[in-house]
């Protein structure tokens, strides 16, 4: 899985930000464009408000494809690098990783962690469980992401611990 160059990881949070954000935004110029098209076939100015919806879709959807697109894990052959929305960057090696840990009860946590020679964890929160009404659950997405992260450490494993 992991040659030269980096593997960027996505949960199934990240994945859906990236990909709503340009939605809204096609969605706000749609209804923009349809209240400037009413307001021209009525008469009734009052439909070019509707262009607000432009611009908060255009905000909105400009902010969820950036969160969307800021939140993930880069893998390479030496290290794991991950981006929370907010906030800088982490790196570790994988050297100083002994194992990487995908809870699937929010009760255990609710991001992958990795377990460090140390003994310290760090929580990888780019790579979280969806949450909503019910609370946090271990959707697919987030699911695949963890375990592609322990397959990249399990393969950093075998090739530096022969």
């Amino acid at each position: 899985m992991i040659g030269t160059g980096a593997v960027t990881i996505r949960s199934g949070v990240s994945k859906l930000l990236f990909w709503m954000g340009p939605a809204l935004i096609l969605v706000g110029v749609v209804m923009g464009i349809g209240g400037v098209v009413a307001a021209v076939l009525t008469g009734d100015t009052s439909l070019v408000g509707m262009l607000i919806l432009t611009a908060v879709g255009g905000v909105a959807g400009g902010l969820m494809h950036a969160a969307g697109r800021r939140a993930r894990v880069e893998v390479s052959a030496l290290d794991v690098r991950w981006f929370p929305v907010i906030g800088a960057p982490t790196n570790v090696a994988w050297e100083a990783v002994q194992q990487v840990e995908v809870p699937v009860d929010p009760s255990n946590g609710r991001a992958v962690r990795l377990l460090l020679r140390d003994g310290r964890r760090l929580e990888i929160s780019a790579l979280s469980m969806s949450t909503g009404d019910g609370g946090a659950w271990a959707d697919s997405g987030y699911l695949n992401a963890g375990q592609q992260l322990v397959e990249a450490h399990q393969g950093w494993l075998q090739a530096h611990l022969r």
